[in-house]
């Protein structure tokens, strides 16, 4: 899916599809599930959390069965930092270039509480985080990009809403970027839970170009700005996002790579909406 480079579109720019909107589907039939983004016209997708290299290779396998390409693939934070080696040998089983920490974490785990709701304890736990926290994480992201490099990889880090909550004099993201090491830490920038949080994508784009590396190409529905996990996405196209500027900005920054990524609750069914999103980007030529 790239633009042709007419008058007044974006230059071409890889747009794929994130998987993590559709792990249920994938989990209760693999091939067939894939089968069906290759049908709807991605060429590549994003991996979301393989748990081990049995599943990469086996995963690997399945993309090839589909016409599918994949340099890019997240990973729980808390397996990067116990077993950088092992999530390595995950990332070269499944073939990609990046590896891409999905969320921060914290020093003493326990700080998470254990309750009948897991997600709703692991968003106190991201709500929770301090300045010091983000500090740590910042030490640990250059550790763990120094070791995904030597390895011939880039490392990465892939932002959500709570990045944006004023900490102690400051905003975490802003922070991370300071305390990283350029080339070690790449960015992978979610455009919308940057824009759910009242900023603007593409000032990102501008401040930090080379740095953000790779986007979450996610549209959202305009409601009061918030850091907190309150987002309704919805299909790219059908929200208030200005794809033409982030496209011109992203290619400008030297962006490698995009992939649609929808967040729950869904609208519609998530092949349904990454149909959806294809769509209005092929029809707009992005």
């Amino acid at each position: 899916m790239q633009n042709n480079g007419s008058s007044g579109d974006c230059p071409d720019l890889s747009i794929g599809a994130q998987l993590f909107a559709i792990h249920g589907e994938l989990e209760k039939d693999l091939d067939g599930t894939l089968k069906k983004v290759a049908h709807i016209g991605y060429t590549e997708v994003e991996a979301a959390n393989l748990p081990n290299k049995a599943s990469a290779i086996a995963f690997r396998q399945a993309l090839d069965r589909a016409g599918l390409g994949c340099r890019s693939a997240h990973f729980y934070t808390p397996l990067l930092i116990a077993n950088i080696p092992g999530a390595i040998e995950i990332a070269q089983a499944l073939g990609i270039r990046y590896m891409i920490s999905s969320t921060p974490w914290v020093s003493d785990p326990s700080r998470r509480k254990s309750s009948a709701n897991p997600q709703q304890d692991f968003i106190d736990l991201m709500q929770s985080l301090t300045l010091d926290d983000w500090k740590w994480n910042a030490d640990q992201f250059n550790r763990i990009g120094e070791q995904v490099r030597q390895a011939g990889l880039q490392f990465g880090y892939h932002n959500h809403g709570f990045d944006f909550r004023f900490t102690e004099g400051e905003v975490p993201f802003e922070a991370l970027m300071r305390l990283t090491d350029d080339d070690l830490v790449a960015i992978e920038m979610d455009c919308g839970w940057v824009a759910n949080a009242g900023y603007d994508p593409v000032d990102f784009l501008q401040r930090y170009p080379q740095r953000v590396q790779l986007l979450h190409i996610k549209d959202i529905m305009k409601r009061a700005p918030t850091t907190d996990f309150d987002m309704q996405s919805v299909a790219v196209g059908q929200g208030h996002i200005d794809w033409n500027g982030v496209f011109r900005a992203a290619h400008a920054a030297g962006v490698n790579g995009c992939y649609v990524e929808l967040e729950p609750p869904f609208v519609n069914p998530p092949l349904e909406q990454l149909k959806t999103s294809y769509d209005f980007l092929r029809m707009s030529r992005y």
